[in-house]
């Protein structure tokens, strides 16, 4: 295993944290991978027979067949014909620059052969990005995750590590209901194999059924899947048990709908329109305070504390404000991941998983302040209710909320401060 002081895996910008999504939405987010195929065109010299062009400078397309050593080929191969509309990511194992790819092409084949990988359709380069986070929550929460070893082959959950890309993955579309799903540090594929892990990561194979898995979405955790493998459909992805922040990751046969370590929660990074931020506190009460996630054991309460030279770091003092329409938007803490809610545990205010149905998760910003560039927070669910710093002593204060007081009640204002795009 590894340590987070001496990974040297790749990281990425981080961009915020959607909370889980309905089927739907995850359909229509799941990039659509191309059926790809090898062909091999016999070719020595003379007409190769295609009208092409260049696709972004990576690959060619096929605008066109005509005769030549193609047309002999679809004739003799018609269930490896290449047709119009097709792309030509590679020749004779050339790849990655369109000129580089028709050039060998044009090359007079010593080998009397012309291998291309073909694409029946637009290559995907950028499908959308995601994490798995597993429903068992044991001793913390885990996400899906390319373990250090060195042949990148390793799967393992591991508590969140917000920069490593060896957390986050893609998920392709292959059809029939079935999916790839690859790791973006490593670039290989989730499969399932026989040599006694049970689950690793291998390079792309099409024909690999064991690379294949349908999601099951009868469980009983709301907006999760299980992933079914299509070579051994007897069996689920699951997280199985370990210590520290990692857990192994293997199959299990079919469980119970509540059996939760075999369900995963896809987590998107989708643009929403949200900005990472500060919220400062127009209340100066001994010093210059911040809504911050507290350090309880639950990660749930939310308090004020004060800005030093320490706590400008904490990410537990950072948000995202993402709006939501109709004036409305949902606060989330970027260090437990959580959003800001009304509660009815007497708290009056707390961190909470999302939830797409709580109006309570819902706040309207309200330009009706004394102090310039400062809102009001009113929640959907209590509309009478206004996010507060409430009394406290020393580098803390307690937050709860407030009914509608006078422009001028400064505990109730906050800035949103060292604004970035998000």
């Amino acid at each position: 295993m590894f340590s987070c002081c001496t990974d040297t895996r790749a990281t990425d910008s981080e961009v915020p944290l959607q909370g889980p999504v309905s089927e739907e939405e995850v359909k229509k987010s799941w990039a659509k991978l191309p059926e790809t195929f090898e062909v091999e065109v016999a070719h020595a010299s003379g007409a190769i027979g295609l009208d092409i062009g260049h696709h972004e400078a990576k690959c060619l397309k096929i605008k066109g067949v005509r005769d030549g050593s193609v047309g002999k080929h679809n004739k003799a191969h018609p269930d490896k014909a290449l047709k119009e509309g097709d792309f030509i990511l590679a020749a004779n194992g050339v790849k990655g620059v369109s000129t580089d790819i028709l050039a060998e092409m044009k090359k007079k084949q010593k080998s009397k052969k012309l291998q291309l990988l073909v694409s029946r359709g637009a290559p995907v380069d950028e499908p959308v990005a995601c994490r798995l986070r597993c429903a068992w929550k044991d001793e913390g929460t885990y996400y899906l995750n390319a373990a250090s070893d060195p042949s990148q082959r390793e799967v393992q959950c591991y508590t969140l590590e917000s920069e490593w890309s060896s957390e986050k993955w893609f998920i392709h579309d292959a059809g029939k209901g079935f999916k790839r799903i690859q790791n973006q540090w490593t670039g290989k594929y989730l499969n399932w194999v026989e040599d006694g892990t049970g689950v690793a990561l291998s390079e792309y194979n099409e024909s690999y059924d064991s690379m294949l898995w349908k999601p099951d979405s009868n469980v009983s955790t709301s907006g999760a899947f299980k992933y079914q493998n299509k070579y051994k459909t007897d069996l689920y992805l699951n997280m199985n048990d370990g210590s520290g922040p990692s857990r192994s990751v293997g199959l299990t046969t079919d469980q119970s709908v509540d059996f939760l370590s075999a369900q995963w929660l896809i987590e998107p990074f989708v643009s929403t329109g949200g900005v990472s931020c500060k919220l400062q506190c127009a209340w100066t009460d001994g010093g210059t305070y911040y809504l911050n996630a507290a350090n309880d054991p639950r990660q749930s309460e939310v308090q004020c504390y004060i800005l030093d030279s320490q706590s400008s770091e904490w990410t537990s003092m950072r948000w995202w404000v993402y709006d939501v329409g109709d004036g409305y938007y949902r606060i989330q803490n970027q260090w437990t991941k959580k959003f800001l809610n009304w509660v009815k545990d007497g708290s009056g205010v707390a961190l909470s998983e999302y939830n797409e149905s709580y109006d309570s998760m819902l706040w309207k910003q309200d330009s009706n302040v004394s102090t310039s560039g400062a809102f009001k927070y009113q929640n959907k669910y209590k509309t009478d209710l206004y996010l507060n710093m409430s009394d406290g002593s020393g580098p803390s204060r307690s937050v709860g909320l407030t009914t509608d007081q006078s422009v001028d009640f400064l505990s109730a204002q906050w800035l949103i401060q060292n604004v970035e795009a998000a």
